[in-house]
Formats: C-alpha cells, structure tokens, sequence
C-alpha cells in the first residue's frame, strides 16, 4: 500500500510533466531568444541555479526545470508574465506548494499525515486545472484513490477517521480564504492609505469561485484568526448577513507598531 509521501511523489510527477513545459512556453513568449538568461537564471537564487546549464537547446534547458524552480518561477515571474495567463488563485496555489516541496524534499523518518497529502495533492489539481485538465483529472483521481483506501493508511494511528474524510477540506478552504483576503485585500488596502477597509462578500465569492460558499465566506470575513493574521479590526458589517451583499468594514489594529 503506499505511503502518503508516495502518493505526493506520485503527484509531482504527474504535475512537472505539464508545468515544466508550461513555464518554459510562457517565459519563452514574454522573453524571446532570452527566456532562459532573463526569465529563468537571473531571477533565481544561486543555490537554486546550482546545477543548471546555462545555455542550450529548449527542449534540454526545459528538462531542467525541476518542480521547486518552476513554482519559484511562477511567484517571481508573476507580475509580469504569468497573471495575464492564470487567475489570481494560481499564484496563490503556487506559493502555497513551495513550502510542501521542500517538506518533502527534506523528509526525515516517518510519512506525512494523510491530511497533508490530500491538501498537497488538491493544491496541484487547483494549480494545473488552468493548465491542463488531463493532469487535473489524474491529481484528482489520485486523490479519489486515498479516500478509497483504508483509515489505517494514516502515519498518525491516533487520527481521527472521520475527521481524515470531513475536517481537512473545512480547514484548508477557510485557510485559502484567509490568505487570499490577506494577499489580495488587505495588503493593497494597506498600499493605498485609506483609513478603513471595505470587502463586499460576493466579490470574494466571485474571485475565489466559491459559488454555493457564501457562508463560509462570510465566516472567515467576520472571524477573529483573519483579524489576527491580517492585523484588523472588524467595525461592523451590513446585513443581511450572511450574503453576497454583505459588506464588512475593518480598521488597522491600533496595537500594531
């Protein structure tokens, strides 16, 4: 039976195979002949470079591209070549897989919870559902395949199984909401110098595509851990609450240097 750390091995695979060539098209078309100096070796880190040619034919230069250097690409690239092609959410998407890469890629003893595979594993789907349905249907039925197995397939024998089939996808939603807020919300509110932040629910609905998750939203929006992590306060929100027309207001956290 394998392990949940080979269910997300199995899962890079299946994404480096359309997202290697997928970054390499993308940067290739904002940068010419130059995609590979100028998109690629002069945005990473030298420890990230470490082992790259640098030069060559396309086909070699892509091959190179491992999953760490294609979602760095992604977030370093993103403002001026990626987000006219994926939605705001991929970048999201991307950072998010970052940290999973290297916990995975610097695996000690043990094997990852069952939970973090199935929210490593639905993070690739998200992220390569713009990119290409075939490798989203198979991260997708990858996923289908761990929720057939076994309870016992856990690392952790004092987790819950029924919180394995229900409360991951209640927590990793909430957390996608609360990053996007912070991300695409709060932080240009913050640029802008406007004294008090205003987020209509619906918007964020529609941004997120998250039809039919109007209270969810709502939740998070009013929630105490969004104001703690994003350092607002809440004043108030209109009603009818929850709705698409809700609208919450904040302040900046007065406690915050």
């Amino acid at each position: 039976m394998a392990t949940n750390y080979q269910h997300i091995t199995a899962g890079w695979n299946i994404l480096i195979e359309v997202l290697a060539p997928y970054v390499a098209r993308e940067l290739r078309s904002h940068y010419g002949n130059e995609w590979w100096s100028r998109g690629v070796l002069s945005v990473l880190y030298e420890s990230h470079k470490r082992g790259l040619p640098e030069y060559g034919e396309d086909g070699k230069l892509t091959a190179s591209l491992d999953i760490q250097r294609c979602l760095i690409l992604i977030d370093h690239r993103w403002g001026n070549v990626f987000r006219h092609k994926l939605d705001r959410e991929h970048h999201i998407y991307a950072k998010e897989l970052i940290p999973i890469r290297n916990k995975w890629a610097h695996k000690g003893s043990g094997d990852f919870t069952r939970s973090d595979a199935w929210r490593a594993l639905d993070t690739m789907a998200r992220l390569a559902e713009k990119i290409d349905k075939g490798a989203a249907e198979q991260l997708n039925a990858l996923i289908h395949s761990m929720h057939r197995a076994p309870a016992e397939a856990s690392a952790t024998t004092h987790e819950n199984p029924t919180n394995i089939d229900t409360q991951p996808p209640v927590l990793r939603q909430a957390d996608r909401i609360r990053q996007h807020i912070i991300e695409f919300r709060v932080k240009p509110w913050r640029k802008s110098g406007e004294k008090q932040l205003s987020i209509r629910a619906g918007d964020v609905v529609r941004s997120m595509r998250l039809h039919g998750r109007v209270p969810n939203v709502c939740s998070v929006l009013r929630g105490g851990k969004l104001q703690r992590e994003a350092g607002i306060v809440l004043i108030g929100h209109t009603e009818p609450c929850p709705s698409t027309t809700t609208v919450f207001r904040y302040r900046q956290d007065g406690n915050l240097p």
